[in-house]
């Protein structure tokens, strides 16, 4: 774990160092787990992409990447502090997330949602500077692409 200086200019965070071990990168923003399902090595630093599609990874949702991680390269993961880059999820429907809304891994990106066990092991991330508006439904639309920043609880 590395624990960010206590200072005036920028707010605290804690990092882990962790494995990517999924068959994609791991992009700045995304939601990250430990891997518990499939393949589960358990020695706590092997990492994936968490969505809800791989609902075995969930509970072990540890944070926000901090930077880009290619697939079994080693990187930071946000586990508590501010994360100026959440990843939004797309949505079937249009919806508004507001700040101080609870998020939690979704289909492609943080879905707003209230934290449980099977979500993300009652870990998630504080909403805040939302975009105005509603999210759209397509994830493959570039347009739709939408980021906030959050303070990420995953300790």
């Amino acid at each position: 774990m590395q624990f960010m200086k206590i200072n005036r200019t920028s707010p605290e965070q804690v990092f882990v160092a962790v494995t990517n071990v999924d068959a994609r990168s791991l992009t700045q923003g995304w939601p990250v787990a430990m891997r518990l399902g499939t393949n589960a090595s358990m020695n706590f630093n092997n990492a994936v992409l968490a969505l809800s599609g791989t609902a075995a990874d969930l509970p072990g949702f540890l944070g926000v990447a901090d930077q880009d991680i290619a697939t079994n390269a080693v990187g930071r993961v946000i586990v508590w502090g501010y994360a100026k880059s959440v990843y939004l999820s797309s949505v079937a429907s249009s919806i508004t997330i507001t700040n101080a809304d609870p998020l939690v891994p979704g289909a492609a990106g943080f879905f707003s949602l209230a934290p449980t066990y099977i979500a993300s092991g009652l870990k998630y991330v504080i909403a805040s500077n939302m975009p105005t508006g509603t999210l759209a439904s397509s994830l493959s639309a570039a347009v739709n692409t939408q980021w906030g920043s959050g303070f990420v609880k995953g300790l």
